[in-house]
């Protein structure tokens, strides 16, 4: 997808988002470098930029756990 580098290493891996697309991260959670670890924070990505191939369950579940502020915020309309 244009914008979005994925970068993966024996370990782990992570998102980069170009500043068009990290722009779509609210504030509170985005990050500035636009470098978003794969397992939690990706979710961030594959909601709000959003990725097609995510599973959104599986993305929900991780926001409502690992963000649960967020999680509220979008539970009430507020994004």
């Amino acid at each position: 997808m244009p914008g979005v580098i994925f970068v993966t290493t024996n370990r782990h891996g992570g998102y980069y988002l170009g500043p068009e697309l990290n722009a779509r991260i609210p504030a509170d959670v985005r990050q500035e470098s636009g470098w978003y670890e794969r397992d939690i924070q990706g979710a961030l990505c594959a909601y709000f930029v959003p990725f097609e191939e995510a599973d959104e369950d599986h993305v929900m579940l991780v926001i409502e756990t690992q963000y649960p502020q967020l999680y509220a915020r979008m539970i009430r309309g507020e994004l």
